[in-house]
């Protein structure tokens, strides 16, 4: 089985975001799976590299709205050439744009691909304790 991860998470930053998309990726491969990681520059993880394809976005990630816009487009300019490998599965990791857009190459390129995403449910209260913007938490909210 084939499968490709986006995620647009700061590998620097030991959070839970860096922690679940690391060992869900380890976890796939311990289980005999191909994965391939569509990530931002910054992202690098040694054990990781011994048995996963990286392909690195060309920015390293930052808490930066037009940042992560950016890379949510690259990300989907990625997917557009990287889906031709048939892959089994796309996960996707928090983001609503590049889900989307990849649905949307899904069909019109008549893939079978399967595609996973995580969302969790708390965004919107995540989002007020960290206060966030009015409208970041709104977006948290749908």
């Amino acid at each position: 089985m084939k499968i490709l991860m986006l995620g647009l998470i700061n590998y620097h930053k030991n959070d839970a975001a860096k922690i679940h998309f690391t060992e869900l990726s380890k976890s796939f491969v311990k289980n005999g799976m191909n994965v391939n990681l569509l990530v931002p520059k910054n992202f690098y993880d040694s054990e990781i590299s011994k048995s996963i394809k990286i392909y690195n976005l060309p920015f390293n990630y930052t808490e930066n709205f037009i940042l992560i816009f950016l890379l949510s487009i690259l990300q989907i300019i990625y997917y557009l050439f990287l889906s031709s490998k048939n892959y089994d599965f796309v996960y996707i990791r928090w983001r609503l744009l590049p889900c989307y857009f990849i649905q949307l190459i899904k069909q019109i390129k008549n893939l079978k691909t399967e595609i996973i995403t995580e969302h969790n449910g708390w965004i919107e209260l995540e989002t007020k304790i960290q206060r966030n913007s009015k409208i970041y938490q709104i977006v948290g909210k749908l």
